[in-house]
């Protein structure tokens, strides 16, 4: 993560449109640039060509590469990228199905704006 950058990027990985389009809309509306992904094939080949993302909002249920197998993938080359799997499907973070290393933190769906933007201020110092 480039810590000496104003403006930072995050990767929104998210096969379902409609909230992708919400997440992108609130993280653009705070300054972040965001990028788009609607699988996790996509996602490592983001993480793959642009080395200026600082932060992924990883979705665990996905076409082709779930968020767990695509996280691992992007763990080889960017081991240190920050990664929050989103999903609607856990209560507790002991619930969890991948190893614990893939993760920073986990945020549960419907995403409350306010939890992201928390949760977004403590991993991305400016």
């Amino acid at each position: 993560m480039n810590k000496n950058k104003t403006i930072k990027t995050i990767l929104i990985a998210e096969d379902e449109a409609i909230s992708r389009m919400y997440l992108a809309e609130i993280l653009k509306d705070r300054k972040y640039r965001v990028l788009e992904a609607e699988d996790g094939d996509q996602a490592v080949e983001f993480c793959r060509n642009h080395p200026e993302i600082d932060l992924v909002l990883m979705d665990v249920k996905m076409p082709g590469l779930n968020g767990y197998q695509a996280a691992e993938q992007i763990r080889m080359f960017r081991p240190d990228l920050i990664m929050i799997l989103q999903t609607a499907f856990i209560s507790d973070k002991s619930e969890l199905e991948g190893p614990e290393d893939l993760f920073q933190d986990v945020i549960e769906k419907p995403i409350m704006e306010n939890h992201l933007f928390e949760m977004l201020k403590s991993y991305l110092v400016s």
